[in-house]
């Protein structure tokens, strides 16, 4: 043997003496059940509960929700912070336009906008949400009025205008552009997180089938289509034949298009132009569509109170586990000029 193999066996077998040593004396002086060498354990990254996606910071899925609403008339686009958004409803407004609250809790926008008035369904949403801080550009008092019943804390953009400037570039009234660092300071961080209500799996479940195109037809002035993309593993969204893209360009893309079929009651409200507000039946049960990696999974959506979030069910009562990633909710009127077609 080498000199360099009887030192290299020396060492290691000071090494086991020392190490033999210690065990002894932790032997001799543990508590009663406490281990004999501590090791560490490696923590798992936080999961955002809203996308099942890792989180860049732990602290991040212990925040509120922030929920912005946000226009979607043709004269808002090209819109902005839809991209950083977890979760995005959409619901039909009056004269056959649409409209979106964001649902911002693990990520955040450096501009977001054009936010508008809040409608009748806002407060049924966003009371799943743990105890979310709702941004809007006004409404009627009585759905003003419905949203701090529901003890939803708000601002109102009308009356802050520091938060939630003007941008000269833009026309009135859908000219209210901020961030979600703003309105998060402005607002505080006092608030329940979300729960952990929604499924997430990459594997797509099997009682699935061929979903790669779907055309949702509110209305004449709003007839939406999602895509499906391989490359991507996205759906990109369009009105009619043009693409939906973001003031920078950024196309507006989902994981997952979850569309509940929800009942329409009217209201006894109405915009400028004479036209009735419509509210949603977000509560009981309902057909449900989940658009995930080019498939499609036929279920009912379920929900019995206003604090429990939306289950979304497949025909044998399962959980529908949605792909990781942003989830785009379509509540979408059983009395709609035509079913989803896809």
């Amino acid at each position: 043997m080498t000199s360099r193999g009887k030192t290299v066996i020396g060492i290691l077998s000071v090494l086991v003496l020392l190490g033999g040593a210690f065990v002894g004396f932790r032997l001799l002086t543990r508590e009663a059940g406490e281990p004999i060498i501590d090791i560490p354990l490696v923590s798992e990254t936080a999961r955002c509960p809203l996308t099942g996606l890792e989180a860049d910071d732990d602290s991040l899925v212990d925040r509120r929700v922030l929920a912005v609403k946000i226009e979607n008339s043709p004269e808002a686009r090209p819109q902005m912070g839809l991209a950083e958004a977890d979760v995005i409803y959409e619901q039909e407004a009056e004269g056959g336009i649409s409209r979106f609250i964001a649902l911002y809790h693990c990520r955040d926008a450096d501009r977001v906008g054009p936010i508008r008035s809040s409608r009748p369904v806002d407060p049924d949403v966003l009371t799943q949400f743990g105890d979310p801080l709702f941004v809007h550009s006004g409404g009627v008092d009585a759905v003003i009025d419905a949203i701090e019943d529901a003890g939803i804390e708000q601002i109102n953009c009308n009356f802050e205008e520091e938060t939630c400037p003007r941008d000269e570039s833009r026309e009135a009234p859908h000219d209210v552009f901020t961030s979600t660092d703003t309105l998060r300071d402005f607002g505080g961080t006092n608030g329940e997180p979300p729960g952990e209500a929604l499924s997430f799996d990459e594997e797509v479940p099997e009682d699935s089938r061929r979903g790669r195109q779907l055309n949702l037809n509110f209305s004449p002035a709003a007839n939406v289509f999602w895509k499906y993309r391989n490359n991507q593993d996205l759906y990109l969204r369009f009105h009619d034949d043009t693409l939906h893209r973001l003031e920078d360009g950024t196309p507006v893309t989902a994981a997952n298009v979850v569309v509940m079929l929800v009942d329409r009651e009217t209201t006894r409200i109405t915009d400028v132009a004479g036209n009735p507000a419509s509210n949603f039946d977000v509560f009981g049960q309902g057909d449900l569509l989940v658009f995930r990696n080019g498939r499609v999974i036929e279920g009912e959506w379920s929900r019995d109170s206003e604090d429990e979030m939306i289950e979304l069910l497949d025909r044998r009562g399962n959980q529908i586990p949605l792909a990781p990633g942003q989830t785009w909710v379509e509540l979408f009127p059983t009395d709609a000029p035509a079913p989803p077609s896809f």
